[in-house]
């Protein structure tokens, strides 16, 4: 889920900056958005890994690995920030991320569920990853195109809507496939009836 947000911001964030702003914050806060995307898709697996760990009694677990997390960020702010301003502060998040989201993650698989963080990924994260190589690199194709919003809304829209669907067909097996339809089809049935069926019902 958070693919599209990583992918949008590190192709498309100097652009919006651009249009919004101008061309100077385009081209100085467009390298600090691409690095705040990374962070984000690097930072995704860990809300799973926190609910899990606290849910089911291991707090101190997810609290050692943010306690890692925040050093990091800390010594690489303290180094980063001074000579590279904003995008050294995103710079030290991203680097809090690489070093406390991993720990997080083996904590949690192998402390608290017993599973192996390898499987974890291979069968849950690997997939998703692919498809989000392929969505960036057509992300990459269609961002010489962009030139004002209306190119720009479609992009990112375009971007989104494959992402979406190579993700679907890719990552979600039968099971979960049906469930994703039978929501949408719940969702569809509401919207459509009408305000005294919903009533009477």
């Amino acid at each position: 889920a958070a693919a599209p947000i990583s992918i949008l911001m590190i192709v498309f964030g100097a652009d919006l900056l651009r249009l919004w702003i101008d061309a100077d914050m385009g081209s100085n806060g467009g390298p600090v958005l691409a690095v705040l995307g990374v962070a984000i898709l690097v930072n995704a697996p860990a809300w799973v890994s926190v609910t899990v760990g606290q849910s089911l009694g291991r707090p101190a677990l997810v609290a050692a690995s943010q306690v890692l997390h925040l050093i990091t960020l800390i010594v690489c702010g303290l180094i980063l920030v001074p000579p590279f301003g904003a995008f050294g502060a995103a710079l030290a998040w991203l680097a809090g991320n690489l070093i406390g989201i991993p720990v997080l993650v083996f904590l949690v698989n192998r402390y608290v569920l017993r599973f192996s963080t390898a499987t974890m990924l291979r069968d849950s994260l690997l997939r998703p990853l692919v498809a989000a190589g392929f969505t960036l690199l057509l992300a990459y194709l269609i961002k010489p195109m962009v030139h004002g919003w209306l190119t720009l809304g479609l992009a990112c829209a375009a971007v989104t809507i494959f992402y979406l669907a190579l993700a679907y067909r890719a990552s979600l097996d039968v099971a979960d496939k049906e469930i994703f339809k039978t929501f949408i089809a719940n969702r569809y049935h509401a919207m459509l009836r009408s305000t005294p069926k919903v009533a009477k019902s």
